[in-house]
């Protein structure tokens, strides 16, 4: 399975979540969720107090909650861990769980649906905007309008704060 990089929280619900949960990060094997983002495989804690690969960042949820993480697996690639917390491991059945691990793998197409998407949509607005430049510059000769619209557009693409242009001077000895 490929899993390359850090796992950051995105989203979270439920009680006791911390206000800045998403500046959680975790490390390949590090932590629970690191755990299942390193082996791809689902991992029961039945007692995150007296269990060592729980890290406690924090919540303010009961001390001697279960854990369950389950990856979130697209076509072998590892797209995040999905974290759910129990008050108990004996709320949790062998249907729950499958349950679950169904849930996990269609939540893993999604977000993957998701980020092709908006892939898809970052290229439509670049190559929009490389065709707008392209049609505005074979249409004036007007250097100060062409890096005027090529400036904005890059502006707009990326969300740059600041871009500009460098032209080589008459004696072309300096930018």
């Amino acid at each position: 399975l490929e899993n390359n990089g850090v796992l950051e929280a995105k989203y979270a619900k439920g009680r006791g979540i911390r206000k800045n949960f998403k500046d959680i990060i975790f490390k390949k094997g590090e932590g629970a969720a690191g755990i299942v983002f390193k082996t791809g495989k689902m991992l029961l804690v039945e007692n995150k107090m007296k269990d060592s690969r729980y890290i406690d960042v924090g919540s303010k949820t009961y001390s001697k909650n279960s854990y369950l993480g389950l990856p979130l697996i697209f076509k072998s690639v590892i797209l995040g861990v999905l974290n759910i917390d129990f008050k108990s491991s004996e709320e949790l059945n062998n249907d729950s769980i499958e349950f679950l691990q169904i849930l996990a793998s269609n939540a893993a197409v999604a977000i993957r649906n998701t980020q092709l998407y908006n892939s898809s949509m970052r290229r439509i607005k670049r190559l929009s905007a490389m065709y707008e430049i392209t049609k505005t510059i074979s249409a004036t000769l007007d250097l100060e309008k062409v890096l005027d619209i090529i400036v904005i557009k890059i502006i707009k693409i990326i969300n740059a704060k600041i871009c500009s242009v460098y032209l080589l001077n008459k004696e072309k000895t300096k930018l």
